[in-house]
C-alpha cells in the first residue's frame, strides 16, 4: 500500500478545516537527495489544520456557561469569543511516495531516531529472505503551525455592546451573528534522518559488527502559508426567560444557649434571589428530605432580590438538610441552594415556683421559656418577659428565682445567665432590681434565689423579667425567670389593751358605792358590790378597749360588747352566788387580749340594808 488508512482529525465542536484535503500531491517534494538511491521515490507532502473556538456567557464570571451554535440567549448577557488552544491532533499530514507512507503523525515504533515530541514519524526497514534485519533507516517530519491571531466581527439586528476584546454585552434584543477571523498564518515542516542508509555497501552484502545509528540530522524545511479562515456562530438574544440566582441563604439560631440550634425554639432562615430581568419571584424551602415544603410567600411573588424570612421549629435533634430555590413569575427556576445544620435538644426542663400563696404576698410566674441577652435570637427567645399585676404602694420584700435546664448544658459556658425584675405603671418604672446571681456553668441545670426588697411610690400594674445585660450580642445567656415573690410589709397594728370593769351601782334609791372606779389599762381588778335591793341587784359592767377588731363576751348573752369603749346594765340575781365576766378580744393580727371581773352581791340582813 502506498499509506496507511487516514487517522481521524480530532475537530473542535464550532471549528473550520483547512489544508491538502486528501490531495496527497499538494506539496511535493524530493527526498531524493538525502535517499540512497533511486528506491526513496518522489514523495509527496500532504496536511490538514483545524481551527476552533469557544463562544461562552461571562455574565456571572464564577460561573461561565458554553453556548452552543443557534442558542437563544437573554438580553443583558455577556457573550466571549476565543480560539480553542491547538494541540498535535489539530494537525494531521501524511507522506505518498514509493512503499513508505505515515498519515497524520502516527508512530511506526521503535523510533530510534525521533525525539519524543515529535509530530510525524515513518521508518524503511530491508530484511533478508531469512527473515534476519540487513539494516534500517528512519525518517521524520515534525509539522509546525504558529498560533493564528483571532478577531471577530459581530452583526445582527441584536444591539451589542464590546466590554473587553472579544467580549460583548446583549442590550437589545434580535439575531446576533459572530465573524470570527484566523489570520493568515505560517506553518513549516522538517524532514529528518538518521543517515543509516548511507551504509551503501550494506544494501549489497551482509552487514558486519555493529552498525551505531548516527545522530538525527536535518535534511530539509518546507514553509507555508495558511490562509485567513473564518467560522460563523449565530445566537438569537432577548426571546429566552433567564433564570434566579441560587438564594443566597442565613440561618440564625433560635434561642440556643452558646449560638446552638434548638429544638425547642425556632429557627430563623433568610434568603434572597435576583433575576437577570428583574422578574418577580418567589422562594420554595425543603425540609426533611423533601417531606416538607414552604413557598415564601404562600401565594403571590415578591420583587427580585427582595429578602424574605421562613421560622421552622424542628421536633427532633440530628442532622438537617435545608434546600431553598426561587422560582420567576414565568417559571424559571434557580439553582439550589443547600445548608445542613445540626439541631440540640435544647428543651429546658420545668420548674415551679418553690414559694406558695400566703396574706399580702403576691407570686408573679413568668411564662415558660428563655429569655436572652442576644436581640439576634428575636421571638425565639426575647430580651424580657411581661405580665399583669396588681401592686399597691408600699414597702416590699421580693425573692427573684432563676433558672436553666437542657441535656446540652453540660457543655456550654455563658457568661450571664441572669435577670432582673423591673416594676411599672404604665410606661413610667417605678423599680428596677439588681440582676440575679449568674448561674453555673457546665452543669445539666442550676437555680439561683435572689432576695431584694422596694418600696414603691404608687400602684404598679406591670411586672417585667428583663434579662441584665440586654443587649448584649456576645453570648444568648439564656435564663429562665420562674417567677417574682412579692410581700407587702404591713405597719405593725395598735398594742390590743382591754379593761372591763363595773361602773356604777344603781338601787332603787340613788345610793351608789363605788361610784365610776375605772381601773387603768392592763388591770383586771374586779369591784365586789354590796346590794342594797332586797331581791335583785343592777349594775353596769363597763369597758375600754384599743385596737380591738373583734369581741366576744361570758357568760354568753349577759352583755354584748363593741369594739370600742362602752358600757351596758346587767342585773344579777341576790344570792345566786359570784359571777365572772370575762371581756376576749382579738386585732387584725389576730393577737388576742382577755379581761374579767367578777361580781359578789350580797343578801341583806337588816332593814337597814334597804
Amino acid at each position: 500500500a502506498d499509506f496507511v488508512s487516514n487517522l481521524p482529525l480530532s475537530m473542535p465542536t464550532n471549528s473550520v478545516m483547512w489544508g491538502g484535503g486528501g490531495n496527497p500531491d499538494s506539496f511535493p517534494f524530493d527526498f531524493r537527495d538525502i535517499c540512497f538511491s533511486s528506491a526513496c521515490g518522489n514523495f509527496s507532502f500532504s496536511y490538514q489544520v483545524a481551527y476552533g473556538i469557544t463562544v461562552t456567557d461571562v455574565t456571572r464570571p464564577s460561573q461561565p456557561t458554553e453556548i452552543s451554535n443557534g442558542s437563544i440567549v437573554p438580553v443583558g448577557s455577556i457573550i466571549n469569543i476565543a480560539s480553542v488552544p491547538r494541540s498535535n491532533e489539530h494537525i494531521s499530514w501524511f507522506l505518498k511516495g514509493n512503499f513508505w507512507g505515515s498519515p497524520y503523525g502516527y508512530w511506526d515504533t521503535p523510533a530510534l531516531c525521533a525525539p519524543p515530541d515529535a509530530l510525524a514519524f515513518f521508518k524503511h526497514g530491508l530484511v533478508r529472505t531469512d527473515g534476519s534485519l540487513r539494516y534500517t533507516s528512519q525518517y521524520y517530519v515534525p509539522v509546525t503551525i504558529q498560533t493564528p491571531t483571532l478577531s471577530v466581527i459581530p452583526g445582527g439586528t441584536a444591539n451589542l455592546v464590546q466590554t473587553a476584546p472579544n467580549t460583548y454585552r446583549v442590550t437589545r434584543g434580535g439575531t446576533i451573528v459572530f465573524d470570527a477571523i484566523f489570520a493568515e498564518n505560517q506553518g513549516r515542516a522538517d524532514a529528518y534522518t538518521n543517515g543509516y542508509i548511507k551504509n551503501i555497501s550494506c544494501w549489497y552484502q551482509d552487514c558486519t559488527g555493529t552498525i551505531v545509528p548516527e545522530p538525527c540530522t536535518l535534511r530539509r524545511t518546507y514553509n507555508f502559508t495558511i490562509p485567513q479562515q473564518h467560522i460563523v456562530f449565530n445566537l438569537t438574544a432577548g426571546t429566552v426567560n433567564g433564570v434566579p440566582t441560587a438564594p443566597n441563604l442565613t440561618i440564625s439560631a433560635g434561642g440556643g444557649a452558646g449560638g446552638s440550634y434548638c429544638t425547642a425554639s425556632a429557627t430563623t432562615f433568610t434568603f434572597s434571589s435576583t433575576d437577570p430581568e428583574g422578574d418577580q419571584i418567589y422562594y420554595l424551602l425543603s425540609f426533611d428530605g423533601g417531606v416538607t415544603f414552604a413557598r415564601v410567600p404562600s401565594s403571590g411573588f415578591v420583587n427580585s432580590g427582595s429578602a424574605q424570612s421562613f421560622q421552622r421549629t424542628f421536633a427532633t435533634a440530628g442532622s438537617k438538610d435545608i434546600v431553598v430555590m426561587s422560582v420567576d413569575d414565568n417559571g424559571g427556576a434557580s439553582p439550589n441552594t443547600l445548608r445542613t445544620i445540626t439541631t440540640t435538644d435544647c428543651t429546658p426542663a420545668t420548674l415551679t415556683c418553690p414559694f406558695t400563696s400566703q396574706p399580702n404576698r403576691t407570686i408573679v410566674n413568668f411564662s415558660s421559656g428563655s429569655i436572652c441577652s442576644d436581640p439576634g435570637f428575636g421571638s425565639g427567645c426575647p430580651g424580657q418577659k411581661n405580665e399583669n399585676v396588681s401592686l399597691v404602694a408600699g414597702n416590699y420584700d421580693i425573692t427573684l428565682v432563676a433558672y436553666d435546664s437542657y441535656p446540652a448544658r453540660i457543655s456550654v459556658s455563658q457568661p450571664n445567665e441572669s435577670w432582673k425584675l423591673r416594676l411599672a405603671n404604665g410606661g413610667t418604672t417605678l423599680f428596677t432590681s439588681v440582676g440575679t446571681p449568674d448561674l453555673a456553668d457546665y452543669v445539666e441545670s442550676d437555680t439561683k434565689i435572689f432576695a431584694t426588697s422596694a418600696a414603691l411610690s404608687s400602684s404598679a400594674n406591670t411586672a417585667i423579667a428583663l434579662h441584665t445585660v440586654y443587649p448584649d450580642a456576645s453570648s444568648p445567656n439564656s435564663v429562665q425567670a420562674i417567677c417574682a415573690v412579692l410581700d407587702l410589709r404591713l405597719p405593725p397594728p395598735p398594742q390590743l389593751q382591754v379593761d372591763l370593769y363595773i361602773k356604777e351601782y344603781s338601787p332603787s334609791r340613788s345610793f351608789i358605792t363605788n361610784r365610776g372606779k375605772q381601773p387603768s389599762f392592763g388591770s383586771s381588778t374586779g369591784e365586789e358590790l354590796s346590794p342594797k335591793i332586797l331581791k335583785t341587784n343592777q349594775f353596769q359592767i363597763a369597758w375600754q378597749l384599743q385596737g380591738a377588731t373583734s369581741c366576744t363576751a361570758t357568760p354568753s348573752g349577759s352583755f354584748i360588747p363593741t369594739t370600742s369603749s362602752g358600757s351596758e346594765t346587767v342585773f344579777h340575781t341576790v344570792g345566786a352566788g359570784p359571777v365572772t365576766y370575762t371581756l376576749s378580744c382579738t386585732n387584725s393580727v389576730g393577737t388576742i387580749v382577755t379581761n374579767s371581773v367578777t361580781v359578789t352581791p350580797k343578801t341583806p340582813t337588816s332593814v337597814e340594808e334597804f
